[in-house]
């Protein structure tokens, strides 16, 4: 783990590998892939969207979830630093998509929904993302974000204390010693979430998947495989035959639907509207 800003080349280096290639290939990715549906169903049940950006677009896994849903009038516009994931882009979705940094770029336009996804946890400066995202927001236009989320009593929370953590950050925010990969560079709290999005004209309503149910049904599982083994005959090989990131996964939506309004989350998923003049 580090706290130091992950420049273009190696980011370009994790895309060369399956660096957020799927949603279906990991357990809390699962969970969250499922969530961000739903809230884009109710978006786009509430809004008509005519445009939409993804600003940290990746491969453009959030919008192959959104794509299906849109006409084929929507414009589809995606941004990322990476080359490489740009590449993904245009071999998967049809749109446009550009290899910039998503805290300058300027598209001289504005979009109806603006996605923000897994990004603010690895950006050099938080608030100029944040700034350049309104901007690029219409009146009234809809903005999807997810990070993740440093408010106490997660079991992200619990395990890092546990381990002797938080880590402080060089612009003042935590990250976790155990879950936070090399790449992130802050955890955000849903206070700062509201407070730096509020400051650029946008207000957010803001959910949360805490893991508690996947994340210590799949450790007491795991834990309990060798005495189920000895006796449930032939358990393990049943369990093995298992799609067991989808098993685990579907666990988590019964997570969501329990706690997403208690703020003891492992991650934040945030919907925000721009403030109209």
């Amino acid at each position: 783990m580090g706290t130091e800003w992950k420049n273009k080349e190696y980011y370009e280096t994790l895309y060369d590998g399956e660096y957020m290639s799927s949603y279906n290939d990991d357990v809390w990715e699962y969970s969250r892939a499922k969530v961000i549906q739903i809230m884009l169903k109710r978006i786009l049940l509430r809004k008509t969207i005519r445009s939409v950006c993804d600003f940290g677009c990746g491969r453009g896994r959030t919008l192959e979830l959104l794509v299906p849903l849109l006409s084929k009038e929507v414009e589809v516009w995606g941004v990322d630093i990476s080359e490489k994931a740009i590449q993904h882009c245009k071999q998967r979705i049809h749109g446009n998509f550009l290899s910039e940094d998503i805290s300058t770029i300027s598209l001289s336009r504005t979009f109806d929904l603006v996605i923000n996804s897994e990004v603010l946890e690895h950006v050099q400066k938080v608030e100029p993302v944040i700034a350049n995202i309104s901007r690029h927001m219409a009146p009234g236009g809809v903005l999807l974000m997810t990070t993740p989320c440093a408010n106490p009593l997660s079991a992200d929370w619990i395990e890092d204390r546990i381990s002797g953590g938080p880590l402080s950050t060089m612009d003042g925010y935590v990250l976790f010693k155990i879950s936070d990969p090399p790449e992130h560079l802050r955890r955000l709290t849903s206070t700062d979430v509201h407070q730096l999005f509020q400051k650029y004209g946008v207000k957010m309503n803001i959910y949360f998947s805490s893991h508690w149910v996947e994340h210590f049904t799949q450790k007491a599982l795991m834990r309990g495989i060798p005495w189920m083994n000895s006796h449930i005959p032939g358990f393990w090989r049943v369990f093995r035959q298992t799609n067991w990131v989808k098993f685990f996964g579907e666990i988590g939506r019964v997570d969501w639907f329990l706690f997403r309004r208690l703020p003891f989350g492992s991650g934040m998923i945030g919907i925000g509207r721009k403030f109209k003049s």
